[in-house]
């Protein structure tokens, strides 16, 4: 159980990765042309999915994927010293990404013997762009005067007399000069028209129909310079009919779009320039569909101990064939299985992290099969080392209210948020650290049928030891962001 791979990112081979990847139509929905941002939560299997969509994209004809993590883009200083500017910062971030899918296009040059290797040097030549600004100007007045003169006297005779004469002649000139000094810089920039011409240029030259850039991980770009990587990707790549984008990131630590001071857009019209209707939390939500999030978790931890064990280890030692023989002799009750899907509450991470957790608890405990007990002990051990530890001070207080008005309180673990308030702080940080688990979108209460609320769940570990509570939805709780999320 131990040899389970929790992250996709340290699983090295393509190849494993497709065998323990369970499609629930996500595939399906990313496979067209269309430019889109797939969103999810930590753990739910955003970059799992990229990947493998990376590989069956390898494998189509004339079909080229890049795959780019963005934390592996720019540098220390990049992202993480605002004063450097932000024009400095997001050309920068920009053009690693562009220098990374310049190594993927010249990759595939060299590996058809050179063909359009002009072609991509042009778009290597292409991002290297700079433009010369000038950062400091001194000027400087100099002025030279010079004087030069006659001088004499002279001794006049007539027959009227003498007389004394005094001649003066005097010559100036005045001379100026005015040197001005100044410092030029040299800054790196993009040139828009240029870089979408190299790149359609490139992609055509090496003979691809189709190039699919994933970009993963793209909430790990600082938030103001996200809507100005997005601006850059709108006009550079956006454009090529060849180029196909897939995004993943949280949602809630995205900000693909900014409005200048005179109220122009920048960065990404989200349904306009690209679709954002793929959130991975909705494809595994356990209360939404308890027996399909059964099985497909049931699939995933078949697959999964199938592709780390030798080839056919399961058959031979132990007879098993199917997800459905792993789990009956895993588990000594169906609902011990089912308290796993119902604590992970649809994160795959979650479920493989308890899962496992929850085998060496039944070894320790010299049980040969996992219990409902078990089961209950270690979710509520992975709450508090997993997600409880992650809070602040300040939201840890948030949640214990949280907790004592819906479960104490209500004695149900659902809860309604109104839709006003569901981008409030405590909630949107919550929810990201999988505290809170979204239900369903778009409820309504025959008390208010104005009013439209978001229902959410209390993550199981914080409740474990409780017996008695509802499980039935119209129980859930209204809070009031007054008191529960403020504290007011």
């Amino acid at each position: 159980m131990s040899s389970i791979i929790l992250r996709s990112e340290q699983q090295p081979d393509l190849r494993v990765l497709e065998d323990v990847f369970v499609d629930t139509g996500v595939l399906a929905q990313l496979s067209g042309r269309n430019s889109q941002i797939m969103f999810g939560r930590r753990g739910t299997g955003k970059s799992h999915v990229l990947r493998v969509l990376a590989a069956r994209s390898q494998r189509q004809q004339n079909e080229l994927p890049v795959y780019a993590d963005v934390r592996l883009l720019g540098s220390a200083q990049l992202m993480t010293e605002p004063g450097r500017g932000l024009g400095t910062r997001s050309v920068g971030i920009f053009k690693d990404l562009l220098s990374l899918l310049q190594q993927r296009l010249l990759e595939h040059s060299v590996s058809l013997d050179g063909r359009g290797l002009e072609e991509v040097s042009d778009f290597a030549d292409s991002i290297r762009t700079v433009t010369a600004v000038m950062s400091q100007r001194e000027t400087t007045d100099e002025w030279q005067t010079t004087r030069t003169g006659e001088h004499g006297i002279g001794l006049k005779l007539s027959l009227t007399g003498a007389s004394l004469d005094a001649q003066s002649k005097d010559h100036g000139e005045v001379v100026g000069k005015r040197t001005e000094h100044y410092n030029e810089i040299f800054e790196s920039t993009v040139v828009f028209a240029e870089v979408s011409h190299h790149l359609d240029a490139a992609v055509t030259a090496i003979g691809v129909d189709r190039l699919v850039l994933l970009i993963d991980e793209w909430a790990s770009i600082p938030l103001d310079v996200q809507p100005y990587v997005a601006e850059f990707l709108k006009r550079t790549v956006f454009p090529s009919p060849t180029v196909t984008v897939k995004i993943a990131s949280l949602e809630n630590h995205s900000a693909f779009t900014t409005r200048t001071d005179a109220g122009a857009r920048i960065g990404f019209e989200l349904g306009g320039d690209v679709f954002a209707n793929l959130d991975l939390d909705d494809y595994y939500n356990h209360e939404r569909n308890p027996s399909n999030a059964s099985i497909f978790m049931r699939d995933l931890l078949y697959r999964h101990l199938a592709a780390e064990l030798p080839p056919g280890y399961l058959a031979a030692a132990h007879s098993i064939t199917s997800a459905g023989q792993l789990v009956a002799r895993l588990f000594g009750e169906p609902q011990a299985f089912s308290e796993v899907v119902r604590a992970s509450h649809g994160v795959v991470r979650d479920f493989l992290g308890i899962h496992t957790h929850a085998f060496f608890h039944s070894m320790r405990s010299k049980q040969s099969k996992i219990t409902a007990e078990a089961v209950r002990a270690t979710a509520s051990e992975w709450f508090e080392i997993d997600k409880l530890a992650n809070l602040s001070t300040e939201m840890y207080e948030v949640f214990r209210r949280l907790v004592n008005d819906v479960v104490g309180g209500a004695g149900s673990a659902y809860f309604l948020v109104d839709r006003a308030f569901a981008t409030a702080k405590a909630i949107r940080e919550l929810y990201d650290l999988r505290l809170i688990h979204l239900v369903r979108r778009g409820v309504t209460r025959s008390d208010a049928p104005g009013t439209r609320y978001l229902l959410y769940s209390v993550d199981a570990g914080a409740y474990t030891d409780i017996d008695g509570l509802s499980d039935d939805l119209a129980d859930a709780a209204v809070i009031s962001p007054e008191t529960t999320i403020s504290g007011n």
